[in-house]
């Protein structure tokens, strides 16, 4: 497994950070200088709250260590003028990627511990035989546009799905180590998942995300804690065709338009009923009524969706409604159209 450093902003010493620390707090610190934005992302019915803090970033595949080290506020320029950050070679084994924005919900569980909620993680976490809840886990997700760039692919977890059933997202997994290194991670996961094959080249990194599962204390104590890195690639008309999802983890795909990605965005913007929206979904039938016996087949039709169900609709505060988009993915997604508004303008 990778294991996640950070800079301590006192000692200025990379350090290996815990499960039950924050990277966004740790990262933040009392530094005055240190470059964070807070972005509020609400709507009528519901709200996200996107802390933002930007970030230069090694990745050690040799070592399986991922550093971050906090941009200084003097040191925050834009010096990129490509649409996205490509891969920076610093030797054979290390990657590095200069300023990339690393987000993380207002509402993480691991920003709202006292010292009783952390020393009850940090013991349960110390004496835990589940290796995964030890340490942060480090996986990859991709964020993957159609040929003409104009839409993003987003598939619905299935319901059955132990985390986040019903949940838009894009397509992606944690690192094991048959993969070798990450990049090769989010090759193996576009390949099982949806049967797309992408070769190293066409990935490109460009935002982070901390993702700590349960997703708010009201729904119980942190058992993952994960640091995401997202990557982008555009499909070929080929690949688009090629296209054969995973049935075992998705039950609905589509390709997002930038205008619909922009209006879920929006603040604003309330879906009505009749809003729709064209994508694809799985159907699962047994071959005979003998359910023991019979194969399974497994159907993808056409049909239309309604804007709505990728909004956040909930009447409680504390709890998330079942389907929406991921906050990771709405947080991607506006990383994906800022750099998009960034090339437009070159």
């Amino acid at each position: 497994m990778y294991s996640v450093l950070a800079r301590n902003h006192k000692t200025n010493q990379f350090q290996l950070l815990p499960f039950w620390q924050s990277i966004y707090l740790f990262l933040k610190g009392d530094h005055s200088e240190v470059a964070h934005t807070t972005t509020s992302h609400s709507r009528k019915t519901h709200r996200h709250h996107f802390n933002i803090l930007y970030c230069n970033l090694w990745v050690d595949h040799n070592q399986k260590q991922v550093y971050l080290e906090p941009l200084r506020s003097q040191e925050q320029t834009v010096k990129h003028d490509t649409h996205f950050y490509n891969l920076a070679k610093v030797n054979s084994d290390t990657t590095y990627y200069p300023e990339i924005p690393l987000g993380s919900s207002a509402n993480c569980p691991l920003q709202h511990l006292d010292k009783e909620l952390q020393s009850g993680i940090r013991n349960i976490v110390e004496h835990t035989v589940d290796e995964k809840t030890k340490e942060i886990l480090v996986a990859v997700s991709i964020l993957l546009e159609s040929p003409d760039r104009k839409s993003v692919l987003l598939t619905r977890r299935a319901k059955f799905m132990r985390t986040f059933p019903c949940v838009w997202v894009s397509i992606g997994g944690s690192y094991e180590l048959s993969d070798g290194n990450l990049i090769n991670t989010a090759i193996r996961e576009t390949k099982e998942e949806i049967g797309v094959e992408l070769n190293q080249k066409d990935l490109n990194l460009f935002a982070m995300w901390e993702s700590v599962f349960p997703p708010r204390l009201s729904q119980g104590t942190p058992i993952r804690h994960h640091l995401i890195l997202y990557t982008k690639a555009t499909l070929t008309e080929e690949q688009m065709k090629s296209i054969k999802v995973q049935p075992e983890e998705i039950d609905a795909y589509t390709f997002l338009s930038e205008e619909n990605v922009r209006r879920t965005l929006d603040s604003h913007t309330l879906f009505e009923d009749d809003e729709e929206f064209d994508g694809f979904e799985i159907e699962q039938k047994f071959k005979s009524q003998d359910e023991i016996q019979s194969e399974i087949e497994i159907r993808t039709r056409r049909t239309k969706f309604k804007l709505s169900q990728l909004q956040s609709v909930t009447q409680n505060s504390d709890e998330l409604p079942l389907e929406r988009i991921s906050t990771a993915n709405l947080f991607a997604l506006n990383e994906w159209l800022k750099a998009k508004e960034k090339l437009h303008k070159l």
